[in-house]
C-alpha cells in the first residue's frame, strides 16, 4: 500500500497539476472567448484565433481594438460554463501589443489581468504598472500575473479576461489588434512547499516503516 502512495506522490509531484495548467491556449479556436460591452470598456469589437503571433503553439486570441480613445478600455473575457476553483493558484496571462498600439514614452497603454468571483461577481485586476507598455514594450509577449491568494472567492471565479487600456493623457483615437495566448495556473509557493513537506513525510514513513 506505502508503495502506491509513494508512486501516487510521485506522478502528483511531475505532473501538469503540480507544476502548471494551461487554461486557454486558443489552438482549437476561441474557447468560449468573447469581448465586452459594458460602456467604457466597449471599445474591443470582435475576438477571433489568430495565427499572427503566438506565445505558445501556433495560435493566439486577437482583439480588435476600435476608435479607442483616452481612459476608456477594450476587454477579452471568457465565462466558464462552470466557475473554476483558483484556490492556491497563481493566474498567469501574456499579452502583445504589435507596433503602434503601446502608446507613447509619455502616455503609455497597458494590459490587465482581471477576475471576477463570487456571487457578487467581485472585480480585482493587476496594477496599470505591472502590464504597462510604451514603445519599448511593443512586439513582445507582456507576462501577467495575479496570486489568487489575494482574491476574494477565489474558488468561485466566474471571469477571467484580460484589459487593454488607454493612457489619460492620449491624443486623438487608437484602432487595430492586440493579442493574448497561454492563460494558465500555477500552484503558489506555499502549495508547493506542503506538497514537497507531504512528499518528505510519506516518504520517511516508508523508510521507518522498512526499517
Amino acid at each position: 500500500m506505502m508503495k502506491y502512495l509513494i508512486v501516487i506522490a510521485a506522478m502528483l509531484l511531475v505532473s501538469g497539476s503540480a507544476f502548471g495548467t494551461t487554461l486557454y491556449d486558443f489552438e482549437s479556436g476561441t474557447q468560449g472567448w468573447t469581448f465586452s460591452t459594458f460602456a467604457g470598456d466597449d471599445y474591443m469589437t470582435s475576438v477571433a484565433q489568430s495565427s499572427t503571433v503566438a506565445h505558445g503553439g501556433t495560435y493566439s486570441l486577437a482583439g480588435t481594438i476600435t476608435s479607442l480613445v483616452a481612459n476608456k478600455s477594450g476587454q477579452a473575457l471568457v465565462d466558464p460554463a462552470t466557475p473554476m476553483d483558483l484556490t492556491g493558484q497563481i493566474l498567469t496571462a501574456y499579452a502583445y501589443a504589435p507596433t503602434g498600439m503601446g502608446g507613447t514614452a509619455s502616455a503609455p497603454n497597458a494590459f490587465q489581468l482581471f477576475v471576477k468571483t463570487g456571487s457578487g461577481w467581485t472585480w480585482a485586476e493587476t496594477p496599470w504598472s505591472a502590464g504597462q507598455l510604451g514603445p519599448t514594450k511593443e512586439n513582445q509577449w507582456i507576462k501577467l500575473t495575479m496570486n489568487m491568494s489575494g482574491i476574494a472567492n477565489p474558488n468561485d471565479v466566474k471571469e477571467v479576461g484580460v484589459k487593454f487600456g488607454a493612457s489619460g493623457s492620449m491624443v486623438g483615437t487608437l484602432s487595430g489588434n492586440v493579442f493574448v495566448d497561454d492563460i494558465q495556473v500555477v500552484p503558489e509557493p506555499a502549495s508547493m512547499l506542503l506538497l514537497g513537506s507531504g512528499l518528505v513525510g510519506i516518504f520517511g514513513f516508508a523508510k521507518r516503516k522498512k526499517a
